[in-house]
């Protein structure tokens, strides 16, 4: 795609016809590419209503095949004995659509549970023989599940998180009759860079320190038990863009692995990496691309292959829990532009001969502005309007004079802008002022979490007009009543910014935006601010001929985010109902209009939480 925007993240999945439209190819293929403007129609003509989440599944089994296959890659290259075993962690995103998808990939080795509802969802994603990988913390009915998946013929291990966890779960086991395969996870010394980097090092919530890896496996051997040892597990973050710290976590890794070796654990098998592959949001560099995955890979290899070598130590099979390199893709949300603040005019159409003192200067100021530009212009329109903002404040200014210095301000940083060298400080600040206010009907909190908890990127672009100069910058906000409620930033060319490139708005229909990376975290983590619930949701699959088959998930109702909340439906309607019955005991409200209101309050219930426009009825 060309234009402003960082579009390094999109191949080859997304990009734009020569008609400057935006279009999805699911397989990556030529042959299956949709216009998106043309199906967001047709969605919208069929009766489902943005906000939409749009999922494509066959992104999810795209994405897992490049796994597979540049692993293979590098493995054949290396001379690799050791088999790869890519799992997918649930936590990442739980919907039925995106494990249904996964759960028939035969890519795919197994499924990665952290919590107790994870491990009852995976249980039923699971074929004979595949890996269950159990993480996080674990009480007793945790464990006799696990063991449960085991006795069922499903691979699972164990991975002791604290040393308690290890002589319970040879309790429970004991129990069942059978012995468990255990995995221990490494509190690494060394750890990833950026925000998740606590996932490893002496701060970590997670893992075995390097005393209790050596207790662990003490306590097994001494209860004839070393050989249940089958997985040593590490995780150093998320995002893992500087590849020397996986290289550094590898090698420490593969030396806690070699210990365990020479301590008598002959069975030991898999070595579990964790996830952190890296997704390019705008501002990632190269991350989830064919070379860095080549590049992830190798250091895993390589790493792998240095340490273990040289003891002529059988090298242990790989498993890779890549959840947001799998899944970040698959999703885009589109929402759309419901009404806009439009950037404000250099124009001078105002006439002024009198006037206080502060507000002539100010339109003197302003009238001079076409030809110069400097910071001490910028400094004295603020200084101006601050002085003639205190004045309306004490009641020396009427409100149609502060009206007028309004203008004058707004005009004046317009024109200002006019005149002002690109890629300055100077520049950057009235660009962000200057900007347009898109209002779009969605909610951040719910659809784009991590962008407001984490100042995480997501890649913005209109779904038209990609091939039209980009005339004018704006911000997006949502319909929640939350000064936080906005896209902050923006990844572009050179760099995030804070306003977003555009093409001119068409007027005469609806315009809409499209949010991608959004298949990874934010379905589970968004949440009802304002009772904005879940939007209508659409996957859809592409088949060889290009024809589209589709599943709608109408949104939620306002009843049911509601009753999320705890309250009840039918206590609703008969509040509204005593409410009904005062009034027309009072005589202030007619039979006619009570039933009006009483239909009305019972059909929104049934409705969607977003606005749905202006038509009365």
């Amino acid at each position: 795609m060309s234009g402003p925007w960082n579009t390094g993240w999109a191949a080859p999945f997304f990009g734009q016809t020569a008609a400057g439209q935006l279009w999805v190819s699911p397989t990556g293929s030529k042959d299956q590419r949709l216009a998106m403007p043309d199906f967001i129609e047709g969605l919208v003509s069929d009766g489902l209503r943005p906000p939409l989440l749009l999922a494509f599944p066959q992104i999810i089994q795209a994405r897992l095949a490049m796994l597979r296959s540049t692993m293979e890659k590098v493995r054949q290259q290396a001379g690799y004995q050791g088999a790869y075993h890519p799992i997918y962690p649930i936590k990442v995103n739980q919907h039925h659509q995106v494990l249904r998808c996964l759960r028939d990939e035969p890519d795919l080795a197994g499924f990665e549970a952290g919590s107790k509802p994870e491990l009852m969802l995976a249980l039923s994603l699971l074929k004979p023989g595949q890996l269950l990988v159990c993480n996080g913390y674990k009480d007793a009915e945790y464990l006799q599940m696990a063991l449960s998946a085991q006795m069922l013929g499903y691979r699972t291990i164990i991975v002791i998180e604290r040393l308690s966890e290890l002589a319970l779960a040879r309790r429970v086991a004991a129990t069942l009759g059978i012995e468990p395969n255990i995995g221990l996870r490494a509190r690494l010394a060394d750890h990833g860079s950026g925000r998740w980097s606590s996932s490893a090092g002496d701060l970590s919530k997670f893992g075995l320190t390097t005393p209790e890896l050596v207790a662990a496996a003490r306590q097994l051997q001494a209860n004839d038990q070393l050989h249940c040892l089958r997985l040593l597990h590490f995780h150093i973050g998320s995002q893992l863009t500087d590849l020397r710290s996986t290289e550094q976590a590898v090698a420490e890794a593969g030396q806690v692995y070699r210990g365990l070796v020479n301590m008598g654990a002959d069975q030991l098998e898999f070595l579990d990496v964790g996830g952190g592959l890296a997704v390019d949001y705008g501002d990632e560099g190269d991350g989830g691309s064919p070379a860095y995955l080549e590049a992830y890979f190798s250091c895993v290899i390589e790493g792998v292959q240095r340490v273990l070598k040289a003891e002529q130590i059988p090298v242990p099979k790989i498993i890779t829990e890549a959840g947001r390199a799998l899944v970040a893709h698959h999703a885009i949300l589109v929402m759309e532009v419901i009404d806009a603040s439009a950037r404000p005019s250099p124009q001078v159409d105002w006439q002024l001969e009198t006037g206080p003192e502060a507000l002539l200067a100010l339109d003197d100021l302003v009238r001079s502005m076409p030809e110069t530009g400097t910071a001490q212009q910028l400094e004295e329109l603020q200084n101006l309007r601050r002085q003639l903002g205190d004045d309306f404040e004490t009641g020396l200014l009427s409100l149609e004079q502060m009206a007028l210095t309004e203008r004058m301000y707004w005009a004046g940083l317009a024109r200002l802008a006019q005149q002002t060298q690109p890629d300055t400080p100077m520049a950057a600040q009235l660009e962000k002022r200057l900007a347009d206010c898109l209002y779009c009907n969605f909610s951040l909190f719910q659809s784009l979490p991590d962008h407001w908890a984490l100042s995480q990127l997501f890649p913005v672009l209109p779904l038209e007009g990609l091939n039209a100069p980009s005339t004018r910058r704006a911000r997006i906000v949502d319909i929640t009543c939350d000064s936080d409620g906005g896209l902050m930033r923006y990844p572009q060319t050179g760099g995030p910014r804070e306003t977003l490139p555009l093409p001119p708005l068409d007027g005469g229909k609806a315009n809409y935006l499209a949010v991608f990376l959004a298949g990874a975290y934010q379905d589970s983590i968004g949440d009802l601010h304002n009772l904005f619930g879940d939007s209508d949701r659409v996957t859809l699959w592409v088949d060889e001929r290009g024809q589209v088959t589709k599943e709608c998930l109408p949104g939620q109702t306002i009843a049911s985010v509601i009753e999320a909340m705890g309250h009840q439906k039918e206590a609703l309607i008969q509040a509204i109902e005593r409410a009904l019955e005062r009034e027309q005991g009072l005589g202030r409200l007619s039979h006619q209009n009570a039933a009006h209101i009483r239909a009305n309050y019972q059909r929104d219930l049934e409705g969607y939480t977003y606005l749905e426009g202006n038509d009365l009825s």
